[in-house]
């Protein structure tokens, strides 16, 4: 099967940028685009989402990029030894993969030329349950990382005689480096004091590992340990850590009536909001309300059903309201609001309850009026 869409695929984009501008508050929308009779050398997708059947992805054939530019198939048809200024056509095997650039994990495709046995693209996967087939711009960035003239695949150090900034280096072999790079720790941990522990660093970009390494610097010692999620995301988890031993919570967005979004939206984040954001798009088709609360006009706020504004830093009020309002009142069936078995289950409430230090510290302080009875 050959695929030439890229005229109607351009059309369809243009199209589907002027519909966004009015869509109500839906993240994808559908371009309706007339479908092109199949030939010989034309598939023509029928919609904007389209993927090859698993049936072709040990063998799928696709025209050229620059071909199309120069008039597609009526351009002396297919290249051959005999028609050597025909359209070049490429054979892929299409191999699923996933994203690495963040912990997200979406799944990708990647297009490997038969011929050359290279990735020339990358494509989602719309097998993989979480992204099913929507990937960020990191996701088919893959290509320059394999594939950029900087990349630097191999050890490097500093040549002998050059200073810091000279920028000249000389390649070295993994035992070398690895040999070097220890003897450095062992002789700055050597000396043995607090200080020259704390010369050591060790800083892991993506904690993918789930904290082994981490222990690592720990058995030699050393504190000086970091991590991308220390800077980037360990505030918006501590809350969930701390009351249901989870950093990661993973809401049925699906299947919500409403969905409150603060401070990190699907519509503007990365990360998990990236597979969030068609999930909570599935939903509001099917009727969910969304309530944004953010200071400024983001993304999601301008298709929010309700978008609160407060003023930076008073969030945690709003919250405390609105948890004070869902244990002091009743729904109008008259029944809690508070889904009991769900707090019961989640929430440490009972080790709290059981740290008779802390509940006296709250009462100091005024958060509670008295000391429940055991």
């Amino acid at each position: 099967m050959f695929l030439e869409s890229r005229r109607n695929f351009l059309k369809g984009t243009a199209y589907g940028v002027a519909g966004a501008t009015v869509a109500a508050g839906v993240f994808s929308s559908v371009v309706a685009e007339e479908t092109k009779e199949e030939t010989k050398f034309t598939a023509t997708p029928q919609e904007l989402n389209f993927y090859p059947s698993q049936s072709e992805w040990d063998s799928f054939l696709e025209l050229d990029g620059d071909d199309w530019k120069r008039g597609g198939v009526g351009r002396n048809g297919v290249a051959s030894k005999d028609n050597p200024d025909g359209i070049q056509v490429h054979d892929y095997t299409i191999v699923p993969t996933a994203c690495s650039n963040c912990e997200a994990g979406c799944g990708l495709t990647a297009w490997v030329d038969k011929k050359t046995l290279t990735v020339r693209k990358y494509m989602g996967n719309p097998l993989h349950t979480g992204s099913r087939g929507r990937n960020c711009a990191k996701g088919y960035g893959t290509m320059s990382q394999m594939y950029d003239p900087d990349r630097i695949p191999f050890p490097i150090k500093r040549a002998p005689g050059s200073k810091r900034g000279d920028g000249k280096w000389i390649r070295i072999t993994w035992d070398q480096a690895l040999k070097e790079i220890g003897q450095k720790m062992h002789d700055t941990l050597k000396v043995g004091d607090e200080l020259s522990k704390k010369y050591i660093m060790y800083h892991v970009g993506r904690p993918n590992e789930n904290g082994f390494t981490g222990r690592v610097p720990a058995m030699l010692g050393v504190d000086g340990t970091d991590s991308h999620t220390n800077i980037c995301s360990a505030g918006a988890r501590e809350g969930s850590i701390q009351w249901a031993n989870d950093d990661r919570n993973s809401p049925d967005w699906a299947n919500a009536k409403l969905i409150f979004l603060q401070s990190s939206h699907a519509a503007d984040a990365g990360h998990y909001f990236q597979q969030s954001a068609g999930l909570i798009a599935d939903a509001r088709k099917k009727g969910a309300k969304m309530v944004v609360i953010d200071p400024r006009l983001s993304n999601s706020a301008g298709i929010a059903d309700l978008w609160l504004s407060p003023w930076p830093g008073t969030e945690a009020a709003l919250y405390l309201h609105y948890v004070n309002r869902v244990l002091n009142e009743d729904n109008i069936n008259g029944k809690s609001l508070v889904d009991h078995k769900f707090v019961k289950n989640w929430v440490n409430w009972d080790k709290l309850m059981a740290d008779d230090a802390y509940l006296k510290k709250m009462l100091e302080y005024g958060y509670i009026k008295s000391i429940p009875e055991k």
